[in-house]
């Protein structure tokens, strides 16, 4: 017989980070919006931080041998680790909503030219668009660092020329020849110009188009990481990303090029917050939405994913995969039934109730993180000596408990106050207060005027630290999630 910390000592559970989880594929779930993206019928996904977006575009990427299969290409147009190419080549870049546009594009048609350019038996359509964009230069040297550093200095050097040049046509010294700069236009270009070679960027699209479609080929250009590609500058973050979906609009009429875009929630509201007249346009898009049965299969799959469990519970992978009843019996075979006594919900429902945010959001990366602390919990109190026999489960409720202060701490430490900095001066104010405040409570706490404590109450709810239950005395209230990691007191703040 397994002794209860031989097995946790022995078993995994998965990272709560999908980019630092190399067995992810083992335990992934196959939700209905996997298989609609798999299937095409989706471009753009969004979701909360912690959904499950990176899992998907990672599980995608590493489908990349079946696409090849059927004649699609997957391009990343962002590198899957270190640090983002889009914040180290342009994080510093003065660009306006019209060179956004031309560089979106520009970078985007580099991308599937760079994918094709050696392709062994290519036809006189993709060498013609391959010499095009060597003949500017975009194509020189290797990564997507490198391309996207080209297309901003190509972008860079159009409109400087743009604004230093009548027409930007200038002469070769040495045989007089006139040479035109920047070759793609934004616009269709006159006569004089057109003779000298240049090429609107619309042009350009339909021959990295038919490019493909001369060796029956389509590509899907996917874009992740969007949330850290400019950090700190909310104001660039936005127009940097409307313009892409504006970009994003223009190439959809294009049969063999698609755009796969995976945004966060709160992002996309606020691009789309004073007003997006093309988000009505994108009709392809899902918002990642788990049920309680898809968390309790990611959780129970990640529990079987260790062989020595599978043995010790006698039991199939698989086969228990496909019965909910069989995963119910599992879970509660490594948890007791209830945390707490009295009327409080099951062990189930209670995690993913302590790890739901103010917007009424489990996000799956908190439900992971909270079993992996229960474990490590549990085997430090197995370690300094709780007997065995004291508690009939794997994990015993005091690990949940304890567990759920790290989770509550590392969320505030990691997410709320790295991505709301201005904010962390008032929530760390609320430290040892009670959980349900109004407008009077939070002002004395906050010192601030009501007018103020008003403004910062409501972002406090924007982004899931506070709850607002409207019509209530005490309309802000503190989930179980953020009270841990700040040793609030349940109860009303007179």
């Amino acid at each position: 017989m397994e002794r209860k910390i031989d097995l946790l000592m022995n078993s995994r559970f998965g990272e709560r980070v999908a980019e630092e989880d190399e067995n992810l594929a083992s335990y992934f779930v196959e939700t209905a919006v996997w298989n609609q993206l798999l299937m095409g019928e989706i471009d753009v996904v969004r979701g909360v931080k912690g959904s499950g977006k990176s899992a998907l575009y990672m599980q995608l990427l590493k489908k990349e041998g079946s696409f090849a299969a059927k004649n699609t290409l997957l391009i990343p147009a962002e590198n899957l680790e270190g640090t983002p190419v889009f914040k180290s080549v342009l994080g510093d870049a003065d660009l306006t909503e019209t060179s956004f546009q031309y560089l979106w594009s520009i970078y985007i048609i580099t991308l599937i030219g760079d994918k094709i350019k050696d392709f062994r038996n290519r036809s006189e359509e993709v060498k013609d668009f391959i010499r095009r964009l060597e003949l500017e230069g975009l194509l020189e040297g290797k990564g997507i660092r490198r391309l996207l550093t080209n297309v901003r200095d190509y972008v860079f050097e159009f409109f400087r020329n743009v604004k230093e040049v009548e027409g930007v046509v200038t002469v070769e010294p040495t045989t007089n020849i006139p040479i035109l700069k920047g070759k793609i236009s934004l616009n269709e270009p006159s006569k004089e110009h057109r003779e000298l070679g240049a090429i609107s960027i619309f042009e350009l699209l339909e021959m990295a188009n038919e490019a493909l479609k001369s060796v029956d080929l389509s590509v899907w250009i996917t874009f992740d990481r969007l949330d850290v590609a400019f950090p700190g500058k909310p104001e660039f973050e936005t127009l940097a990303l409307r313009t892409l979906f504006q970009v994003y609009n223009n190439i959809k009429l294009h049969k063999h090029i698609k755009l796969k875009i995976f945004i966060r929630e709160d992002i996309w509201k606020r691009i789309t917050k004073t007003g997006f007249r093309e988000a009505s346009h994108i009709t392809k898009q899902v918002t990642i939405d788990w049920s309680e049965q898809d968390f309790l299969h990611l959780l129970v799959s990640r529990i079987l994913e260790n062989d020595i469990l599978c043995k010790f519970f006698n039991v199939e992978k698989d086969d228990v995969l496909k019965d909910s009843d069989k995963q119910k019996k599992i879970f509660y075979s490594i948890f007791p039934k209830k945390v707490e006594v009295g009327k409080n919900p099951e062990t189930f429902k209670w995690m993913i109730g302590r790890v739901k945010d103010g917007l009424k959001i489990t996000a799956p990366r908190e439900l992971i993180h909270l079993m992996n602390e229960a474990r490590a919990k549990q085997i430090k109190l197995l370690e300094i000596g709780t007997p065995e026999n004291s508690y009939s489960e794997i994990i015993g409720r005091s690990a949940l408990k304890d567990a759920l202060k790290v989770v509550s701490k590392i969320r505030l430490e990691q997410t709320i106050y790295a991505e709301y900095a201005h904010l962390k001066k008032y929530i760390e104010k609320l430290e040892d207060q009670k959980t349900e405040h109004d407008v009077g409570t939070l002002s004395k706490i906050f010192l601030i005027n009501k007018e103020d404590t008003i403004n910062i109450a409501n972002e406090l709810v924007s982004i899931g630290f506070f709850e607002e239950k409207k019509g209530s005395h005490k309309p802000y209230w503190t989930p179980f999630l953020y009270r841990a990691g700040l040793n609030m007191v349940q109860g009303k703040e007179d």
